[in-house]
């Protein structure tokens, strides 16, 4: 009896869980697809009535939206990109190559990480104005590499711990060089985590706001998490609109997500196990 009511415990409290995170997505959905005389009715209700894919035509035709989240997949892959031909080949030096100072190094790195964003805002922005960079997609992209690149740089050397040595010495052993061996041994055995750490990359960029609002000014040039404040003005918000555009961006994140999570739960516990 006692195991039984510990089992409907366990059962009522996942329950619960997932509808307390699930029902903020299912509301956003729901809210994007309703007509804008049924956003306030009373008392709610949990789906339109008269569902409608107004806002979303709203959005891609007669908003910059559609721009707005191109640019988002542009620096949001170009990130992506940079922050793995950082962090892979750094992260395999600390695991291989560096031998004294390797914590000191890991520790300054995650040090980095803790650190809030606005406080690297004014000297980022005034590096990139000496450059002649503020006011680009490029400086948005290296910002978001001052957040990105440590994280991956931690989460990719639990995964080169984990690849044999012996391999490598092999490989060597045979003739192969260093870079041979990191291009045909490493490389492939670690492909899942540095695959997860660009998607991880990719999503917080995708969803990163206090960079993109500042050093991208240009209404063209705007990211979608900029973009969805042009629907709110001084006496009216058109929440259809603002629901749809945060629906639509929330389908690269989920499905990125979905993809890593096994992965990221693999580095995660790794860095536990293993010395």
């Amino acid at each position: 009896m006692l195991r039984l009511f510990s089992m409907l415990s366990r059962s009522f409290l996942k329950i619960g869980l997932l509808v307390f995170v699930l029902l903020p997505v299912f509301w956003m959905v729901s809210t994007s697809l309703r007509l804008p005389e049924d956003l306030f009715t009373r008392p709610p209700m949990l789906w339109p009535s008269r569902a409608t894919l107004g806002s979303y035509k709203f959005l891609f035709s007669q908003t910059l939206m559609p721009r707005y989240f191109l640019n988002s997949f542009v620096i949001a892959a170009c990130t992506m990109l940079l922050t793995i031909a950082v962090a892979a080949p750094a992260a395999y030096s600390l695991t291989r190559l560096i031998q004294r100072g390797r914590s000191a190094i890991m520790m300054a790195t995650l040090a980095t990480y803790v650190f809030p964003p606005i406080l690297l805002f004014l000297p980022l922005y005034l590096t990139f104005t000496h450059l002649g960079l503020a006011q680009t997609p490029i400086s948005v992209v290296i910002a978001h590499c001052t957040f990105t690149v440590p994280f991956c740089l931690w989460f990719l050397t639990t995964f080169f711990k984990q690849i044999p040595l012996e391999l490598e010495e092999a490989a060597m052993v045979d003739g192969a060089t260093r870079l041979t061996t990191l291009a045909r041994v490493v490389i492939p055995l670690a492909a899942p985590g540095i695959f997860s750490s660009g998607i991880f990359a990719f999503i917080l960029s995708w969803n990163e706001y206090l960079y993109a609002s500042v050093l991208l000014t240009g209404r063209a040039n705007r990211m979608y998490t900029v973009g969805i404040y042009d629907f709110i003005a001084q006496f009216d918000v058109n929440w259809g609109a603002i629901m749809a555009a945060a629906t639509i961006g929330a389908i690269p994140v989920i499905t990125f997500f979905s993809l890593i999570q096994k992965y990221f739960v693999q580095g995660l516990t790794a860095g536990a196990l293993k010395g």
